[in-house]
């Protein structure tokens, strides 16, 4: 793919995942499909593909469908001043309403399902989160 295009792809895409000149598109059905459009080991490549997909898997296994609802835990005020968040664990929490699925978060925060999966599990692993099916 061109840069333009990768681009594009991206932007179309809100499963996809580009990581070093490697476009991974994961549709909610677990299937994966790698386009590689930059010069890079082929051997590293495939390891990190092989990995992620791995990880998508354990993901959907955790979270069940994308279509699940976060919803917040009761954190009392002591608890909730050690909670340390990165930029993108942020953004995708300032999405959580109770209404909104991790699809939904996913396109209205343009984080790929992928990343905003692993957020979320992440708090919900941390008791931060739990989900509505």
């Amino acid at each position: 793919l061109t840069p333009m295009a990768r681009r594009r792809s991206l932007k179309l895409s809100s499963s996809g995942i580009s990581l070093a000149g490697v476009l991974y598109e994961l549709s909610p059905e677990g299937e994966v499909n790698v386009c590689i459009s930059s010069p890079r080991s082929v051997t590293s490549l495939l390891m990190e593909a092989a990995r992620r997909i791995d990880e998508w898997k354990l993901l959907r296994k955790k979270i069940g469908s994308i279509d699940s609802i976060p919803t917040f835990n009761d954190i009392d005020r002591q608890e909730r001043r050690k909670i340390s968040l990165s930029t993108l664990e942020w953004l995708v929490i300032s999405k959580i309403n109770g209404n909104k699925s991790i699809s939904e978060i996913s396109n209205e925060t343009g984080i790929n399902i992928y990343d905003t999966s692993r957020i979320i599990f992440g708090m919900i692993a941390s008791n931060l989160l739990t989900l509505k099916k």
